[in-house]
């Protein structure tokens, strides 16, 4: 380490008209109880068993209980499995008939929004109908007329979740002759 602030330095803030005098002030000493080690965190396991006024047994008890007797110490997976490594906690669960009815009343009052149309110039709009080309569940149908070949022209009928997505794909195929 530097004892000094080095004259070259010095000299330049002179040079550059500054009249600020560097100085070097050593970092403090380490103390013993400041170390740069990473404490180790323990492990530990988390049990969470639902939780019920129903249930009169108690529950934990009985689970501790168990740990002790199937890990005594001279066991090897005692380390890993004892009553410091584990912990538990009760965990809520929500009431089943208020589950099912939440999720039968968002299925039977879900509205399909319609979505408006997003195009760069809506002239160009796939859909050519007051904007609808964000549709959900469509059957559509395209004339496929080919350039200057002989060939007849042909429908083709298709279906899709998403229409403008489908109408993409269809322009990269095009494109793509492979």
């Amino acid at each position: 380490m530097f004892d000094s602030v080095s004259p070259a330095y010095q000299n330049a803030l002179k040079n550059a008209g500054y009249s600020y005098k560097l100085k070097y002030d050593p970092p403090p000493p380490y103390s013993s109880n400041t170390s740069n080690k990473k404490k180790r965190r323990r492990k530990i396991l988390w049990w969470n068993p639902p939780f019920s006024l129903d249930v009169k047994t108690r529950v934990g008890d009985k689970f501790f209980r168990l740990i002790s007797k199937h890990f005594p110490k001279e066991n090897p997976l005692s380390k890993i499995f004892n009553r410091n490594t584990i912990k538990m906690s009760y965990r809520t669960t929500p009431n089943l008939r208020k589950v099912i009815s939440s999720h039968n009343r968002k299925i039977l009052t879900s509205t399909e929004e319609k979505l408006p149309c997003n195009c760069q110039k809506n002239k160009v709009c796939p859909y050519n109908r007051n904007g609808d080309c964000r549709l959900n569940c469509v059957i559509y149908q395209a004339t496929v007329v080919p350039d200057a070949t002989n060939k007849p022209t042909e429908t083709y009928i298709g279906m899709a979740k998403d229409f403008k997505e489908r109408y993409r794909n269809h322009g990269t195929s095009f494109r793509l002759r492979e």
